[in-house]
């Protein structure tokens, strides 16, 4: 009887352990590899048959391709990269509302977002509205943690602690095919909601230029309820209306030696109410907040050598914001306040890459860039200080892989100037951020 307990019990454990694993959560990016058993693929994980020994694989890269991006019918940049493992939302509205996203536990001021390999920032709030990015006119997104997502983008963005890389179709060269490329759509959502978008690009020669328009609103009529005591009552809610324009242009040119020049300029503007809390007995609301926003680019992509690339970009960004109160209690009777915000940034940064095959593969690549960036904030309100701050970054690095070892590392430094015309100024800072890792992969 003894010696047949035991297979008996080894068989339920078998049964129990394949009912258990035919359940699983987890992320896109986690992977689990076995050399000799089949593998079950689901939406979000695969999952493999027990009992024998796996090999977990993760990435430190996420993409989202275009065909992913269109499925997905996002409203914003902000809805797509909440669908990536380890990243968290933060959403303060509903739309045009403001949204950051924090990665892995690192807060919004930890991400870098780059459009087309220009850094996108506001040093008046340190935060980046996702809100205001819109998805029509996306090719891919990636996100990169830890590790820059690419090496010919700014500096300042590599030393991040991730950076979200976003392509659009109007900053990208064309195939040499395509002669005349358009694209163009049109959507329509609950509460008044309406987008549309077109833009154009026309290949001339070795270059192309592009031009390109969106236009979304909203008027945010929703209702809601609201109980007092015994008493339940149906609103709408009121001033949550929203509306946004940008448009722009493109040129770039490919010259014979590999060298590519883009010039960009865009500009956009935002209309949006603020519809505050819901108060008892009182319904009305009226606040304003108008936000119109211009920016020009440029940047060359050029070759020094066999495998060394580098990337000069220059980029200016000129931000009004306007915010008005007509019935505030104080002695004017209302709060119309503007800020300006200017933004100026210029940089140089280089890779290059070096394969060797002998009794070992050889895989290096390797970093270095520099970048200086100058911002200012004024403000109509007599008491608002006007600070100005001064940057400079750098970065040195390198990725080397030997067999199946990849090391990865970087040096970079910051220096940041703060001074202030009407107040006190913030401290300076001098920074040095070391990262470094090693990863294996075995092969089969």
């Amino acid at each position: 009887m003894g010696c047949e307990c035991i297979p008996f019990f080894m068989r339920l454990i078998i049964y129990i352990s394949l009912i258990l694993n035919s359940i699983a959560l987890g992320q896109d990016t986690t992977h689990v590899t076995i050399d000799t058993l089949p593998i079950q693929e689901l939406t979000s994980v695969v999952v493999i048959r027990p009992m024998m020994l796996v090999r977990m694989e993760t990435t430190r890269y996420s993409v989202i391709s275009k065909k992913e991006i269109e499925e997905m019918q996002a409203n914003d940049v902000g809805d797509i990269l909440q669908k990536l493992e380890g990243v968290n939302l933060k959403s303060y509205g509903g739309l045009g509302g403001m949204k950051t996203i924090s990665v892995r536990s690192l807060g919004s001021q930890h991400s870098a977002i780059v459009v087309d390999g220009f850094s996108v920032q506001n040093s008046q709030t340190g935060q980046v509205n996702l809100a205001q990015l819109q998805t029509n006119n996306l090719e891919l997104i990636s996100l990169g943690v830890g590790d820059q997502v690419g090496y010919l983008i700014p500096v300042s963005s590599q030393i991040a602690g991730n950076n979200v890389l976003l392509e659009t179709f109007e900053m990208s060269f064309p195939n040499y095919n395509d002669s005349l490329q358009i694209r163009s759509s049109a959507r329509m959502g609950s509460f008044g909601q309406l987008n549309a978008y077109v833009a154009a690009k026309v290949k001339i020669k070795k270059g192309f230029v592009s031009g390109f328009g969106n236009y979304r609103l909203a008027n945010g009529l929703y209702k809601y309820s609201i109980e007092n005591g015994t008493l339940s009552e149906t609103l709408i809610r009121s001033n949550n209306d929203y509306q946004d324009q940008y448009f722009g242009g493109v040129a770039g040119y490919e010259f014979m030696n590999s060298t590519r020049v883009r010039v960009n300029y865009k500009q956009s503007k935002i209309d949006q109410g603020l519809p505050g809390a819901v108060i008892f007995y009182n319904n009305s609301a009226d606040e304003r907040l108008t936000t119109a926003d211009q920016s020009l680019a440029t940047d060359v992509r050029f070759r020094i050598g066999h495998g060394l690339y580098a990337r000069g970009y220059l980029n200016g960004n000129v931000n009004n914001m306007r915010y008005f109160d007509p019935t505030y209690f104080n002695s004017a009777g209302k709060v119309d306040v503007t800020y300006l915000n200017r933004n100026l940034n210029a940089g140089l940064v280089a890779s290059g890459h070096r394969v060797k095959d002998g009794y070992h593969i050889y895989n290096q690549t390797y970093i270095f860039g520099a970048e200086g960036g100058l911002s200012d904030l004024a403000s109509s309100d007599s008491i608002f200080a006007s600070p100005v701050r001064q940057q400079i970054s750098v970065i040195v690095g390198a990725r080397i892989k030997v067999g199946p070892f990849q090391l990865n590392g970087h040096v970079s430094g910051q220096f940041v100037h703060e001074s202030n015309q009407t107040g006190d100024a913030g401290k300076n800072v001098v920074g040095v951020n070391p990262y470094f890792s090693l990863e294996s992969k075995e092969s089969g």
